[in-house]
């Protein structure tokens, strides 16, 4: 073994990895390995080397590497970091090259007074109970607002002010009731999980807002009555989904991502506005000689595909895995991943009708279950897979709308979007969970063949090679590498998006848009 460790070997996570049993855990979405910890899960701490610590005396530590040639070059070559303490001495010692070097302490005090950190850690504890109960009622009022803003479930009282529930039409049509029901459940199930996992983390308060952000667009754009109306939601999504993918803006990787995504959402919204805008038309007028109805039915398919990650945008949902686990969860496994879905089950009055659009959908979503299942399968890393078999089972559930088959189609979002969320939630556990199951089904797994076709695995690498020229497009030249990143605090990185947001939208503001 040569001190330059092969790129097969090395891992960006500090999770404990064996390279003497051959066991790793390997970087996130370009990594060599086929199951391992996704590098988005080191956000909290910089990656280290393994340090050992033997209570044993030296000649006794020299003799065991003696007996094993591997596992002599492993410390020897420094893939470890040893150190031991003699027994007798209590002498600590730390192995250089071949030698023993005492390591001495100028520490002269050996109390340590933990008052400051117990008292620092109630400190976060309060301010993260505090994100968290202020998080869970903003999910509330995001379930609460939307029904009764565009679903006409809530109307003026006879003589009084206080609204009335119309309950007659939440039975007659309780589709939008049920669809924002199961977000909010998976969105707080997720905050919850969030909580524990991300303990200590300073973001954890943003993460939360944006989870609420997320939540809020999801459900607006289930109850609107038409696109006009989605829109908003539809924009407000996009902005919140940025922004938890960016949610650890000093990686140069993160940013690129972020910029990739954001772009695609854009993309998404000028495609939403251009049918919302054709739809408003009286039927049988024409856009640039076209048909106002086609073009609107053009743009909700594009703005559903580009959205839903469907061919050729395959690589966003793992380009979008940059932030927390959870916020991956949440966001490409479940809501952000079927919002397409949703889009086109609600307003099947604009496309359902044109042959050309339902192929399109069909046509996509097998062109797209074919190509991301290929690339799934030759996936390093079980986030980076997960978001393509996402996307892979997305296709096929795009085929089931474009057969008219609207109600399973949401039916069968719901189900995927939560095993999904479950699958990335666990995802650094995926060697025990596979353990676990082999040991349960008391015998190996074969769920796919050890020993696929050669054609078909050189089909799978040609595919990823595809997909990885298109997640390349644009990324390593960015403009934005040029410069080194703004210093900028957490009030100060709000303060500055505030402000670029209302310039964005000059001479128009939210507040004239809310008093409009």
């Amino acid at each position: 073994m040569t001190r330059r460790p092969p790129r097969s070997t090395l891992s960006s996570s500090s999770a404990a990895s064996d390279v003497y049993k051959r066991q790793f855990m390997h970087h996130g979405t370009i990594g060599d390995l086929r199951a391992g910890l996704p590098s988005q899960m080191t956000e909290m701490h910089t990656p280290i080397r393994a340090h050992y610590i033997l209570d044993a005396p030296i000649p006794t530590v020299e003799a065991v590497l003696a007996r094993d040639k591997k596992l002599h070059q492993l410390v020897n070559n420094e893939w470890v970091k040893l150190v031991v303490r003699d027994p007798h001495t209590s002498q600590f010692f730390e192995r250089q090259a071949d030698a023993y070097v005492p390591i001495v302490s100028d520490l002269q005090e050996t109390h340590i007074d933990f008052g400051q950190h117990r008292s620092h850690a109630g400190m976060v504890a309060r301010s993260e109970a505090a994100s968290y109960y202020a998080a869970t009622a903003g999910m509330a009022m995001a379930f609460a607002v939307p029904l009764g803003l565009h679903s006409d479930l809530l109307s003026a009282g006879a003589g009084t002010l206080i609204p009335a529930l119309n309950l007659d039409l939440l039975i007659a049509d309780p589709r939008a009731a049920i669809i924002t029901g199961s977000a909010t459940l998976l969105t707080a199930s997720t905050l919850t999980f969030a909580r524990r996992y991300m303990h200590g983390e300073p973001l954890f308060g943003r993460f939360s807002a944006l989870s609420v952000g997320l939540l809020a667009g999801f459900n607006l754009v289930v109850t609107a009555p038409g696109l006009t109306e989605t829109l908003a939601g539809w924009t407000l999504f996009g902005f919140s989904s940025t922004f938890l993918i960016g949610i650890y803006n000093d990686r140069a990787s993160v940013r690129q991502n972020a910029i990739f995504a954001f772009g695609a959402y854009r993309l998404a919204d000028l495609a939403l506005l251009t049918a919302a805008s054709a739809a408003l038309m009286p039927q049988g007028s024409t856009v640039c000689g076209l048909d106002s109805g086609a073009v609107a039915a053009t743009g909700l398919v594009l703005a559903a595909g580009l959205k839903s990650s469907q061919f050729p945008l395959t690589p966003l949902f793992a380009r979008s895995m940059e932030g927390p686990t959870p916020s991956s969860a949440l966001g490409y496994a479940g809501l952000s991943a079927h919002i397409g879905v949703i889009l086109l089950a609600t307003n099947t009055e604009v496309w359902l009708d044109y042959d050309a659009a339902r192929i399109a959908v069909g046509g996509a979503g097998v062109l797209t279950t074919l190509f991301s299942t290929l690339v799934a399968h030759t996936r390093a890393d079980r986030k980076g897979a997960i978001a393509y078999a996402t996307s892979a089972t997305l296709g096929q559930i795009f085929v089931v709308l474009s057969l008219g088959y609207t109600d399973e189609a949401m039916l069968l979002s719901l189900g995927h979007a939560a095993y999904r969320m479950q699958q990335v939630l666990r995802s650094h556990s995926v060697m025990a969970d596979t353990q676990g199951l082999r040991a349960a089904l008391e015998g190996p797994l074969s769920l796919w063949p050890s020993t696929p076709p050669s054609w078909l695995y050189r089909l799978g690498w040609r595919c990823r090679r595809v997909d990885e020229d298109l997640m390349d497009w644009g990324s390593r030249r960015s403009t934005v590498e040029a410069y080194a990143p703004w210093n900028l605090s957490g009030g100060q990185q709000w303060a500055t998006t505030a402000g670029v947001l209302v310039l964005a939208g000059f001479p128009f503001t939210p507040l004239s848009h809310g008093l409009e």
